[in-house]
């Protein structure tokens, strides 16, 4: 199911990744350079909002980020007003990688927020990861 407001909820968890490469830099953290330099090659790269990142040096650039920090944030790079955060789960027996995320309007969303945030997102992909694949 997708709305079509401000904020959408969106169940497509088989989507192609093509589709979702930009829009979820926690999976795309989990894949190897060549296949995201295949996918994004294959991909229509649009700007989206002022903030999108259209090129792939500035892509791998925050992938770097998200592996550090173990979350991804989207600074309004998929609609204004809005930020995110997410972590990746492994994918079962070699698929992609899933992911979680938290989104609400930036007003909302402020770097205390995200910091305060990003403690109960790793914590949540620990459980996870743990209930889900006994790591």
């Amino acid at each position: 199911m997708v709305s079509g407001g401000l904020l959408r909820a969106d169940k497509s968890i088989a989507a192609p990744a093509r589709r979702h490469l930009r829009r979820s830099k926690a999976i795309a953290a989990q894949l190897k350079e060549e296949d995201l330099k295949r996918i994004w090659d294959d991909t229509e790269i649009k700007s989206i909002t002022p903030h999108t990142i259209i090129s792939f040096s500035d892509f791998l650039k925050e992938l770097d980020d998200v592996r550090l920090k173990g979350y991804a944030l989207d600074n309004e790079e998929n609609e204004m007003g809005v930020r995110c955060i997410a972590a990746s789960l492994p994918g079962y027996d070699e698929q992609l990688p899933y992911a979680f995320s938290i989104s609400a309007p930036i007003n909302r969303m402020t770097d205390e927020i995200i910091e305060q945030y990003s403690h109960y997102v790793l914590e949540t992909k620990r459980q996870l990861v743990s209930e889900l694949y006994g790591e």
